[in-house]
């Protein structure tokens, strides 16, 4: 697992569900967001790093960025407590937090996700973790301030990296395909709900739609309800994992056969990334298609070219990717290579 560096999305959106977006200070009725402003600021109670004030270089990266450990304070309570290490203590703080979030009021899980997209788009206005003309204590480890530093146009991008297909197993069911998508955050906002959505097709004779397919599946995944799970911050990289059927009604509907030789499958590999706005929870895509092929072996089987839309054709270059053929058994992920669509089907929008 990698090391925690920040608090977890989810861990940001319980605080501010419990803190009924009222600074925790006893009697502050300070909001944390005002429209869609940021005003109130999370921060730890015991330090993040070393120069930081109540640091206890004891706590693991996971307890010292969790829940129990955050606390969400106005600017003005914030810069009192930051002054006076002596009278608020960890023990104090921890209180005041409990106290707080005793006496809140539920909020909708729609509520606290907004807050939550809005808090992480302030943080990273300042580079998410602010350390900025500070000596430590609670300012050194701010998700910071006001959502009016963020230029509203900075979508969020992200890059796929590589894609790794195999092993390509069959079995009575059919096929199925391992696939694991290497991503990158690339824009200047966070990527939020990060998901991958895709599936295999197979060319066939009268089926040659992918494009079409490929529209049908983005089309309907980028509805899908926003759950929190994964977000991407500027050059992070992640792997997102998925295992995809092959019906076997498709390949006994969808094969290619020559004469002497066992059936073939051309499989294509039909896929976008589907991740949200931290700022206003617009849905953005990046999306590609690849030629899924046995790994080259010369003169082993016959091959078949599938150059675009409306065309696929047998061939015998015996340097070309090999066609699939099940009978053979299944495929290691070492000779699975997959080949840019030349079809298109490679964009973000």
């Amino acid at each position: 697992m990698a090391d925690l560096n920040r608090p977890r999305q989810s861990t940001i959106k319980r605080l501010y569900a419990e803190c009924s977006n009222r600074c925790a200070f006893p009697k502050c009725t300070e909001p944390v967001i005002r429209g869609g402003a940021l005003l109130g600021k999370v921060c730890h109670i015991k330090g993040a790093k070393p120069t930081a004030k109540r640091y206890d270089a004891s706590q693991t990266d996971e307890d010292r960025h969790g829940f129990d450990n955050l606390i969400i304070l106005c600017s003005n309570h914030y810069d009192i407590i930051d002054a006076d290490e002596q009278t608020y203590t960890v023990e104090r703080l921890s209180r005041m937090k409990r106290e707080h979030e005793e006496r809140a009021t539920a909020c909708s899980d729609e509520e606290a996700q907004r807050a939550t997209n809005i808090i992480l788009a302030g943080g990273l206005a300042v580079q998410n973790v602010v350390t900025a003309n500070q000596s430590g204590g609670i300012a050194a480890n701010v998700i910071n301030v006001n959502l009016s530093n963020v230029l509203l146009d900075q979508r969020p991008w992200i890059e796929v990296i590589e894609v790794i297909a195999g092993p390509l197993t069959f079995d009575d069911e059919g096929g199925r395909l391992a696939v694991a998508i290497k991503v990158k955050s690339v824009g200047k906002t966070p990527a939020c709900d990060v998901k991958f959505a895709g599936g295999l097709y197979l060319i066939g004779k009268d089926h040659m739609d992918v494009l079409e397919e490929q529209e049908g599946l983005c089309g309907e995944s980028k509805n899908w309800k926003a759950s929190g799970d994964l977000t991407l911050f500027k050059d992070r990289e992640t792997i997102l994992e998925a295992s995809l059927p092959i019906p076997q009604s498709d390949m006994d509907q969808f094969n290619i056969e020559v004469p002497g030789k066992p059936r073939f499958i051309a499989p294509v590999l039909i896929g976008c990334i589907n991740y949200a706005s931290a700022i206003d929870n617009a849905r953005y895509q990046t999306g590609f298609i690849y030629a899924v092929a046995e790994g080259p072996e010369p003169g082993k089987i016959h091959n078949v070219t599938v150059a675009s839309k409306g065309s696929a054709a047998i061939s015998f270059d015996e340097n070309a990717p090999n066609a699939i053929a099940p009978e053979r058994g299944d495929i290691p992920r070492g000779r699975v290579s997959l080949t840019p669509w030349l079809g298109g089907g490679f964009f973000a929008k």
